[in-house]
């Protein structure tokens, strides 16, 4: 690919190089950047370096704000477009798909290095920990669509949708580690906590509970992460302990309790847990 461009330099008013690089003329003869030039502030300090087409930055290109590089990746007339790399006090804040100056598309997004400090042995110790924050689907600068999310330890927390940077629609939440077992730290996955589903990060919908020994406790109906409709509460042994009405995890309402055979033991109506 060839240029119809020569190599310049424009001044401020103080003197400092504003930008070198490439220029042409455009239909009023003007010079305009074209090719390959470098932009500097009053301060001389470099603000972007990379490729220029018709007095926009179009190509591969570097920008910088205070002498340290914020993004490097494509532009398409000054704006963030296809894939790139967002910086962040000099480490590497997002890598992926970029739209409109905005992420969109698939990326990865990583924690903030004060976030992940408290688990940085932890890390190092286990390789398979070197997890981000978020890896998946991003609409117009935020979460949305398919995606993972893990805890600041590098544990898997979450897998499923997101809607505007919070868990909404179907998804796994797994529980936070406290004390993992060693099959968990070698997997990274602590046991299953939630699935079902979720608006604004709260479990709100059809779904399931766990225990953190992966035993079934309750499915049914949740609101506001916690149970209320109809739903069904389990004995370890998985046999059904109460089918019926819940409000807010307690059963109230019309329904019916077992022991641990099987047996129906009442059936009728309850008020915050207890039988009438």
């Amino acid at each position: 690919m060839t240029h119809n461009y020569e190599e310049k330099e424009f001044f401020y008013a103080n003197g400092i190089v504003m930008y070198r690089g490439g220029v042409k003329k455009n239909d009023f003869g003007h010079d305009i950047y074209d090719g390959k030039g470098t932009i500097f502030d009053q301060e001389g300090d470099l603000l972007f370096e990379g490729e220029f087409v018709n007095h926009m930055k179009q190509g591969n290109g570097i920008m910088y704000l205070k002498g340290q590089m914020i993004y490097q990746g494509e532009f398409i007339q000054n704006k963030k477009q296809g894939n790139g790399i967002l910086y962040k006090d000099g480490k590497i804040f997002y890598e992926g798909q970029f739209r409109n100056d905005l992420m969109d598309g698939y990326g990865t997004l990583y924690y903030e290095e004060d976030v992940i400090a408290p688990f940085k042995e932890l890390r190092m110790q286990n390789l398979q920990l070197h997890q981000p924050q978020y890896e998946g689907d991003f609409v117009h600068g935020m979460k949305k669509g398919k995606g993972t999310q893990y805890y600041p330890s590098g544990f898997l927390q979450y897998k499923g949708d997101f809607m505007w940077n919070h868990m909404q629609g179907a998804g796994r939440l797994y529980y936070a580690p406290e004390k993992p077992t060693a099959e968990e730290l070698a997997t990274g996955i602590t046991k299953l906590q939630y699935e079902g589903y979720f608006f604004e990060d709260l479990k709100h919908g059809k779904g399931k509970v766990y225990s953190r020994q992966g035993v079934l406790e309750a499915e049914g109906q949740f609101k506001e992460d916690a149970m209320t409709g109809k739903g069904t509460l389990y004995y370890a042994n998985g046999q059904a302990k109460y089918i019926g009405e819940l409000v807010n995890g307690d059963k109230h309402g019309r329904g019916d309790f077992y022991n641990e055979e099987g047996k129906i033991i009442y059936s009728g109506e309850f008020i915050d847990g207890e039988r009438l």
